[in-house]
């Protein structure tokens, strides 16, 4: 449904609860008339966006005719904790939050994870709403209802399922982004139309993260929009992940390995980018796709590869040594994602660990 310069998406994981997607650009005045009137809204923002865009934030406080407070924290995997969850709970009790209240998540995906799993926990459940402000949030983290916190060192080893009420997706708040960034949100797009949409699938090669990327917002929003719907599509299959068998798992098998060993220094997006290469790499040496569809899907996503992803090497066995770990809580199985033509993939529920080894070794001798 189209309203004014936005689209409107619906999506339901049951009777009882809806979600609603509005992606458009400079939603500024719909969100404020949005807020609820009789309710408070607590927004908890990352402190760079704040300052970035503190005129967009600023219209949106003017405006509402409900009373706002912004909560502003540091972003990144660090927000991502136990004591940052307390910290907030503890100022949103102080400032008197009530359980019929509002918490408007701001920022990228941490701020998205850290904020659902606030209002799911806090009063055993507060109406929550999102303005993810990157493009990986915008088409990831903010769609569907994964949570997650760091604990021990662990990515995500903490979390639930709690689906956000609305979802703003402002694609003004990709303006302030670099090239690097807006390239690894692309890893998502490209993850779930290589295994789930052909037709959109070929759009990104008419892609280009330049300084006229921002000026194509139809296009922009067109894409958003695509990923969002084969995303929804793929996920009520199996929306609180009752199986590790999924094909949304694609671009993952490596990604939280690699971002470990890299210290968190490469982005999830830029993970998940190496991990596409590497797992389609698998598809090609087990003979599950052509080398014309392997060379075309390797270079649609070398297309999007930041400096970092193109300089990034490890040590093969402390790689694997993370990937071990994973597989032990998934009882033992790595649940790979093998494209087998654009649009299409398996998964394989185990696979040799020599063709694993093969792969990374020539990856990142290379």
């Amino acid at each position: 449904m189209t309203k004014g310069n936005s689209n409107k998406i619906y999506y339901s994981v049951n009777e009882q609860r809806d979600t609603e997607i509005v992606v458009g650009y400079n939603l500024r005045n719909y969100i404020s008339k949005e807020l609820s009137k009789k309710k408070t809204n607590f927004f908890i923002i990352d402190k760079v966006i704040y300052k970035l865009h503190y005129s967009y934030l600023f219209d949106l406080k003017k405006n509402s005719t409900s009373d706002v407070f912004f909560i502003q924290i540091e972003g990144g995997e660090k927000a991502k904790s136990l004591e940052l969850f307390q910290e907030i709970i503890h100022d949103l009790i102080r400032l008197k939050i009530k359980k019929s209240d509002v918490i408007i998540a701001v920022g990228g995906g941490t701020i998205c994870d850290l904020s659902a799993f606030i209002s799911q926990n806090l009063y055993r459940g507060i109406k929550l709403k999102m303005i993810p402000t990157t493009l990986l949030s915008q088409v990831d983290a903010s769609i569907g209802s994964k949570n997650g916190l760091n604990f021990l060192k662990r990515k995500n080893i903490l979390g639930n399922f709690y689906f956000p009420d609305k979802v703003y997706i402002d694609i003004e708040f990709l303006k302030t982004l670099s090239p690097d960034l807006i390239s690894a949100g692309f890893a998502e797009i490209i993850k779930v139309f290589t295994i789930a949409d052909p037709n959109s699938f070929m759009l990104l090669n008419k892609v280009t993260i330049d300084e006229d990327f921002l000026g194509k917002k139809k296009e922009i929003i067109d894409i958003i929009n695509k990923s969002i719907k084969t995303k929804i599509k793929l996920l009520k299959h199996d929306p609180f992940e009752s199986n590790s068998k999924r094909l949304l798992n694609f671009g993952h098998a490596f990604a939280h390995p690699i971002e470990e060993v890299s210290n968190f220094q490469l982005s999830h997006g830029e993970a998940v980018l190496i991990s596409m290469v590497l797992e389609t790499s698998i598809s090609l040496k087990i003979k599950h796709i052509s080398i014309e569809d392997f060379t075309l899907i390797i270079s649609v996503i070398k297309r999007f590869y930041t400096p970092a992803c193109k300089s990034f090497r490890c040590d093969v066995k402390s790689l694997l040594k993370s990937v071990k770990e994973i597989r032990l809580l998934r009882a033992g199985n790595l649940n790979l994602v093998t494209p087998t033509s654009i649009g299409n993939g398996v998964i394989i529920e185990d696979i040799n660990d020599n063709i694993i080894k093969d792969v990374l070794n020539s990856y990142f001798r290379n």
